[in-house]
């Protein structure tokens, strides 16, 4: 007898829909130190990101119930949750 059923073990196998060519949120969090969110960037790093505080080349500029406003450089990017 199998220790994972088939809907688990699917759903922990799936491939990341993540493409190196762009940028994806994985999750946003709000706490007594303000919003902070992880983002994995075009090389497949994860940047842990705090609001306002610019962090390899990325800002966090806002947050909202599954997404995030993102600066790099001059140009914004507004990230949602897959």
């Amino acid at each position: 007898m199998a220790l994972t059923n088939a809907l688990t073990a699917e759903a922990a196998t799936r491939q990341s829909q993540h493409t190196r060519d762009g940028l994806m949120l994985i999750g946003v969090f709000t706490g007594p130190d303000g919003a902070k969110a992880l983002l994995r960037i075009r090389s497949g790093a994860i940047v842990h990101l705090a609001q306002g505080q610019p962090t390899d080349g990325f800002t966090l500029d806002a947050t909202g119930d599954g997404w995030a406003l993102i600066r790099e450089g001059r140009t914004h990017h507004r990230l949602v949750l897959a």
